[in-house]
This record gives C-alpha cells, sequence and structure tokens, in this order.
C-alpha cells in the first residue's frame, strides 16, 4: 500500500516473485516450506488476517496453472500456518522463497 492506496497491477508484477526452477509439478511436489511476501500481499490488498502474522508457512502442491498477472503457468500451493490451519491458495510468485 503506498499511502492508503493499493498498488495496481503493473507494479503487482514487478514486485512478484519469479521461480523459473519451478517448471514442472514433479519438483514442486516436493516442496514443503514457503515464505511468504507478507509486504507485497498487504500492498496489494491480498492479506487476510489468517495470514497477517504468519510468513513462514508450510506448503502443499495443488495444481500448476495460468497466472492471468504474469501470464504464465506457475505452481499453486494450499499453505497451512505452523499449527497446520489451512490459510488459503497461493501462486508460486506470493513467496519469496520455497524449500524441500
Amino acid at each position: 500500500m503506498v499511502g492508503n492506496k493499493l498498488i495496481d497491477n503493473q507494479t503487482l508484477v514487478k514486485r512478484m516473485h519469479r521461480h523459473q526452477h519451478l517448471e514442472n509439478a514433479a519438483l514442486a511436489e516436493k516442496l514443503k516450506t514457503g515464505v511468504l511476501d507478507l509486504e507485497l500481499m498487504r500492498d496489494a490488498g491480498l492479506c487476510t488476517d489468517a495470514c497477517a502474522d504468519c510468513a513462514v508457512v508450510s506448503v502443499r502442491f495443488s495444481a500448476i496453472t495460468f497466472n492471468r498477472l504474469t501470464k504464465t503457468k506457475e505452481p499453486v500451493f494450499d499453505v497451512h500456518n505452523s499449527s497446520g490451519n489451512y490459510i488459503g491458495s497461493y501462486f508460486a510468485s506470493a513467496f519469496k522463497s520455497l524449500a524441500f
């Protein structure tokens, strides 16, 4: 958020994270942990109460699908907090990092 204004889609796309190494489901399925970019999500108005205080999360590969903002196919992950509660599903580009 810039002042009280949410960032526009063009700015959002520029700030999204690229994970080119995640081109296939076989690799994405192995990932277990991620660090959400909460600052980016807040600035875009996409941060829910469920994820507001939880940057480090567990991830489970869900699908590879088309991201209309980046115009690329990328993995989507189901995300759970440290208590195991479901937070939501996020494209790989919402994560600062993803790990095995």
